[in-house]
């Protein structure tokens, strides 16, 4: 399913400066319905969007250069059964792209520190001219605007191919401006399973006022994920009254869900009620006998 992210809108916003589409109108007074307008999509955004590759695998041969300089295939980081979250930025980016990593650090400031403790993240530059330098820079930037949370984060550049190669087996459209010396590209992470299979896409949303991926979005994704491998007996209950909404990148309740998850309170509340009077009707009987 092909769905247009739309981070790659905003994008076009930081982009736009006198983009032909912005610049004044022709000398016609003649103007296209509104309608029309809004469908327009300008040709700088051709091919910036993604395309869902949901059970498909990546491959983990490819090699990129880590934050400390050392070249490391993606297998080093499906290597101990935890899941995954995936993001392809650019480091030099002025504004999507720290909207895009302040929203995940965002949502994983309110996820408990149970579910991190057995994930890692992985962001690997779209720009292949950035170093490993600028990678630890940033890397050592979010790591403390996360704390006092903690999680395993890796911050990766890597070669033009193996760039593109990569983006294209996670469906990720993205294109170089080089007018503007800029990349477009969508504001969507992945989540992938502890194998290398694309699990979840996320998409940006508002989580307390904030642009951010919610943390009920990170954290179902990663149970899922890990196929029930973190998270809690209750975290999985809860998860049953929602849905994940692949044209959105986001979870949504699902209102069975919720009936059933009512059911099974109720009939809990009952069994303690029937266990209760029962208790007290044998002490009262134990209190009988003894007099």
């Amino acid at each position: 399913m092909r769905i247009v992210v739309f981070g790659a809108w905003i994008g076009l916003l930081v982009l736009a400066g006198n983009l032909p589409f912005l610049a004044s109108a022709s000398s016609s007074d003649k103007k296209p319905p509104a309608d029309a307008v809004s469908s327009q999509k300008p040709t700088e955004l051709s091919g910036v969007d993604v395309r869902q590759m949901l059970g498909q695998s990546i491959n983990l041969e490819r090699i990129f250069q880590d934050h400390e300089g050392k070249s490391r295939p993606l297998r080093d980081f499906f290597r101990d059964g935890r899941p995954v979250i995936l993001t392809l930025n650019y480091y030099n980016c002025p504004m999507l792209c720290t909207m895009q990593l302040n929203g995940l650090v965002h949502g994983l400031q309110h996820t408990e520190a149970s579910i991190l403790q057995k994930t890692r993240i992985v962001t690997i530059s779209i720009n292949p001219k950035e170093t490993a330098d600028l990678a630890a820079k940033k890397r050592a930037a979010y790591l403390k605007s996360l704390a006092p949370q903690h999680i395993e984060w890796t911050f990766m550049v890597g070669k033009d191919a193996d760039i593109r190669s990569l983006a294209k087996s996670l469906g990720f459209g993205y294109k170089y401006i080089p007018r503007n010396q800029q990349y477009a590209h969508p504001a969507v992470i992945f989540v992938l399973t502890p194998n290398g299979k694309i699990s979840k896409y996320l998409n940006l949303s508002t989580y307390r006022q904030k642009v951010a991926y919610t943390p009920n979005d990170l954290k179902f994704s990663l149970i899922e994920a890990s196929q029930g491998k973190i998270g809690s007996y209750l975290d999985q209950l809860i998860m049953s009254c929602f849905m994940y909404d692949d044209s959105s990148g986001k979870y949504t309740t699902f209102a069975f869900g919720l009936v059933r998850l009512g059911g099974i309170l109720t009939l809990l509340a009952l069994a303690l009620f029937l266990a209760t009077l029962w208790i007290r009707e044998r002490q009262r009987k134990e209190v009988e006998n003894a007099t």
